[in-house]
């Protein structure tokens, strides 16, 4: 999906957007810069620290998991949330 064509506000084609099925291991992102990054087109950085604050809520570390899972993990939180928020259109 390209981007650099999107201004805030925007939902654009995301409808389509694409999630993997959460309990896998593939990982679009694989830090919190490229997620915000990415979704900053979209979305106000205030509002996308508000969605990571409240991803932390009641987020569990799965028993066996690295430290390194447990981070990719959470970053699928935030971009689920994310997608979630952008379906949904403006507010």
């Amino acid at each position: 999906m390209d981007t650099s064509t999107q201004h805030k506000g925007q939902t654009g084609n995301f409808g389509n957007y694409q999630l993997d099925e959460r309990r896998t291991d593939n990982y679009t992102f694989t830090n919190m810069k490229g997620l915000i990054r990415y979704f900053s087109s979209w979305l106000d950085d205030e509002d996308i620290d508000e969605v990571i604050e409240n991803s932390k809520v009641g987020f569990t570390v799965r028993i066996g998991c690295s430290n390194e899972e447990t981070k990719l993990q959470m970053i699928k939180k935030c971009e689920y949330a994310l997608v979630r928020i952008l379906r949904k259109g403006p507010r």
